[in-house]
C-alpha cells in the first residue's frame, strides 16, 4: 500500500542593507542568476549580508532536512 505525504516549510530571512556595490560584487562573482531567491545562503552573501534567519538554515538551501527526517520518522513509526 503506497502513501503520499505533502507538506511545506517556511524560512524567513532577513539582511542587513546592501550597498549597489556589494550586489554587484555578488552577481559578478557567484552569478546567481539560477538560485531561488536569487542568492545562495552559504556563500559570500549570506556570510556578510544575513541579518537573521527564522526557520530550518536547510531549507534556504533547498531541502528542509530535519523536517524531512521527523517526517520519515513519523511514517516509520
Amino acid at each position: 500500500r503506497s502513501r503520499e505525504v505533502v507538506f511545506a516549510d517556511a524560512t524567513e530571512v532577513w539582511f542587513y542593507e546592501l550597498t549597489d556595490e556589494q550586489i554587484d560584487f555578488y552577481v559578478r562573482q557567484y552569478q546567481p542568476f539560477d538560485k531561488a531567491g536569487a542568492y545562495a545562503i552559504q556563500e559570500w552573501i549570506g556570510v556578510i549580508g544575513i541579518k537573521s534567519i527564522t526557520g530550518d538554515f536547510y531549507n534556504v538551501m533547498g531541502l528542509p532536512i530535519s523536517r524531512v527526517y521527523r517526517e520519515l520518522a513519523a511514517i516509520g513509526s
